[in-house]
C-alpha cells in the first residue's frame, strides 16, 4: 500500500502547479478550494485506491469513481470569477487526471 501522506502530498503540488498555469489570476484561491475539495475527498480516494491495490477493483471502475468526484467538485471562487465554464470545467477534469495519474502511479508499481 502507498504512504498516502505523500500520495496526497503530491496531488497538492501538482495541482497547485496547474492552477499557476491555468488559472493564474485566481491561483491562491484554487488552490485553497483545491486542498479543501482533496481533503473532503481523500478518504474516498485511498478506500478505492486500497480495493484496486487489492485487485478489488479495476482501473476503469477507479477512473469511473474519479471522475465521478467532479460532480461534487464545486469550486466556487472559479465559477464566481467570471470565468467561462469550460475553462472552469477542464481546470477541474485537470485535477481528477492528476489524481488518477498519481494514484495509478503509486498503486501499481
Amino acid at each position: 500500500m502507498p504512504n498516502y501522506n505523500d500520495l496526497i502530498a503530491e496531488i497538492k503540488q501538482q495541482t497547485a502547479s496547474l492552477a499557476d498555469a491555468m488559472v493564474s489570476k485566481y491561483a491562491a484561491k484554487a488552490k485553497q478550494e483545491v486542498n479543501d475539495f482533496l481533503e473532503s475527498t481523500k478518504g474516498l480516494v485511498k478506500t478505492w485506491a486500497d480495493q484496486l491495490a487489492e485487485g478489488k477493483m479495476t482501473v476503469a471502475e477507479f477512473e469511473d469513481l474519479v471522475a465521478g468526484l467532479g460532480d461534487i467538485a464545486k469550486l466556487k471562487v472559479l465559477k464566481n470569477a467570471a470565468l467561462a465554464q469550460q475553462r472552469v470545467n477542464q481546470f477541474i477534469g485537470a485535477v481528477l487526471n492528476i489524481i488518477i495519474d498519481i494514484v495509478l502511479r503509486k498503486v501499481l508499481i
